[in-house]
């Protein structure tokens, strides 16, 4: 089986990651203080993106993308609540311009992970006005990218920030409030935004964005370990659409297409004494505590979530599939795995299963978060300090994907080694 003629093929571009000198975030803020980036770096120099935007998206229409999948900046645009950067929005215009000249198709991401200080010193989504301040924002991108972009997530993996700022209380934010009370905000948000950009451009799709799991028990003998796997499981995959839908007074037109994100599998186990994360403890196969972020490699993964994420009959597109790895033998591996299953949902899928993309998790090496740079996801790498491009072997493995729809078995070869071979 090959995929579509008109299948996406491309990576994600996350701007803070890349683009650096994002000085009116909070991250930027947060990362000040020691020893919360494991590396002591900041996302100061990120990958040089911001000026090298230009090159770097031709370099991905030379390795065969059609598409890219793009955030922009919230606290670069909006720098204080009374105030858009013009500057801010021409320069985003340019890249999406940029990309639209490269024969790139984009989707725009309006919120991965940073937001303004400003915001978050008004209490973040904890703010009765919070949504509607995000609309406002959303209202002035689309306004400018509108005639650019016709595939918009306004928020990146929203599930998972909230884990990760409220439950695991490790990223920044979780100050002002509950899980609970920054959900339902971010839930109407999505709904506002939605109204916002078809305002703009009535032509849009506008998704909604799942960073999914398949959630293991440490123990599958417990049935306390299988009923947290289980609940963690919906959680991740189904809450943030489900409050979506308690928001909304327009049924689901909060969601045109189902951004899902996907990174492996992950362990938990019940623990009761965890209030704060719903009694499940994510660990490693030795039952060790671990971040939210902690995932193995389970490529037959992917294949249920597209099996449940296909009940809801919306078009899916993967929005981030990737690994962090120095081998990038092992990202080859990777990448094979994950096509080879996606091809084979899409051949047993049905009617029911509409998979529109792939986007590799990322085109460039960038900072990790907590991780700063001691993570590489890069198709293509990125040496510091002179910040040079080198595509990977694996960017030219999925580049051959791309240009012919499956994988070859000569590109096989020619890339990846197979397993068990020394």
């Amino acid at each position: 089986m090959q995929l579509p003629e008109t299948f996406l093929y491309g990576a994600t571009i996350g701007a803070h990651q890349v683009e650096g000198a994002d000085f009116e975030s909070d991250w930027w803020r947060w990362e000040q203080r020691p020893l919360r980036i494991r590396d002591g770096e900041t996302s100061e120099r990120g990958a040089g993106h911001l000026t090298r935007y230009e090159d770097d998206l031709k370099l991905a229409r030379k390795l065969g993308h059609n598409a890219v999948c793009i955030s922009v900046s919230w606290p670069r645009i909006q720098p204080a609540a009374d105030r858009f950067d013009r500057n801010a929005l021409d320069h985003y215009q340019r890249v999406f311009s940029s990309a639209a000249s490269c024969g790139l198709t984009p989707l725009c991401i309006l919120h991965h992970i940073t937001q303004p200080v400003w915001f978050s010193e008004r209490g973040g989504w904890h703010g009765a006005d919070a949504a509607t301040l995000f609309q406002d924002y959303a209202r002035q991108v689309a306004a400018t990218l509108g005639g650019l972009c016709r595939w918009w997530l306004p928020v990146y993996e929203p599930e998972f920030w909230l884990t990760r700022v409220y439950r695991e209380r490790r990223w920044p934010g979780w100050e002002g409030g509950g899980y609970r009370a920054a959900l339902r905000q971010l839930a109407a948000a999505q709904r506002l935004t939605a109204a916002a950009i078809r305002e703009a451009c009535p032509e849009a799709l506008v998704g909604v964005s799942v960073r999914g799991a398949v959630v293991e028990p440490m123990d599958p003998h417990s049935p306390w370990d299988a009923r947290a796997a289980q609940r963690e499981q919906h959680r991740i995959n189904m809450r943030f659409i489900e409050a979506a839908m308690d928001a909304s007074d327009a049924g689901e037109g909060f969601m045109d297409f189902i951004g899902l994100s996907f990174y492996g599998a992950m362990r938990v186990r019940f623990a009761p004494l965890h209030i704060r994360g719903g009694f499940a403890l994510p660990v490693d196969e030795r039952g060790h505590d671990v971040e939210a972020d902690h995932t193995h490699e389970n490529a037959e993964g992917i294949e249920e979530l597209l099996s449940t994420f296909a009940q809801l009959r919306k078009p899916i597109l993967l929005t981030g599939v990737g690994m962090a790895t120095e081998d990038d033998n092992a990202r080859c591996l990777f990448l094979r795995r994950h096509i080879e299953t996606l091809l084979r949902s899409m051949q047993s899928g049905g009617d029911g299963l509409d998979v529109r993309a792939f986007f590799c998790a990322s085109l460039l090496d960038g900072f990790e978060w907590r991780h700063g740079y001691t993570r590489r996801y890069g198709l293509v790498h990125v040496k510091h300090p002179g910040l040079e491009r080198t595509p990977n072997p694996s960017a030219w493995f999925f580049k051959d994907i791309a240009e012919h729809g499956c994988i070859r078995e000569g590109a096989e070869k020619q890339f990846c080694r197979k397993e068990g071979d020394s």
